[in-house]
Parts: C-alpha cells; structure tokens; sequence
C-alpha cells in the first residue's frame, strides 16, 4: 500500500462515520417527535377537562 490508498481508506472511514452520525441523529429526531405526538393524544382528555375546551378548539392541536 502507497500512501494515497492509505489517505483514502482514512477518508473513506471518516465519511462513513459520519454518515452514521447523521441517520442516528436523524432517527432520534424522528423518535422524539413520535413520542411527542402520542403524548400529546393521550393528555387530550386531561387538557380539555382542566381548560374547559370544547372539541373545535382542540382540533387545532
């Protein structure tokens, strides 16, 4: 091996790295706004009971 491949291959592991960086950050942003949304569906009940809501105001939620 030359010094080129060598600089390559470490480009290469750089770049993957990286990639992975990005979709595990990109599934937790994911992950976290799923979270989000089902909270948000299971504390309906409670929020329209405490702010005496009717439906139509919720619907815009």
């Amino acid at each position: 091996m030359n010094q080129s491949n060598i600089a390559v291959e470490r480009t290469q592991k750089k770049t993957n790295a990286y990639a992975w960086y990005v979709v595990i950050l990109c599934m937790l942003a994911y992950i976290f706004s799923f979270i989000d949304r089902q909270i948000l569906a299971l504390m309906i009940e409670p929020i329209k009971a405490d702010l005496q809501l009717s439906q139509s105001p919720l619907n815009h939620l």
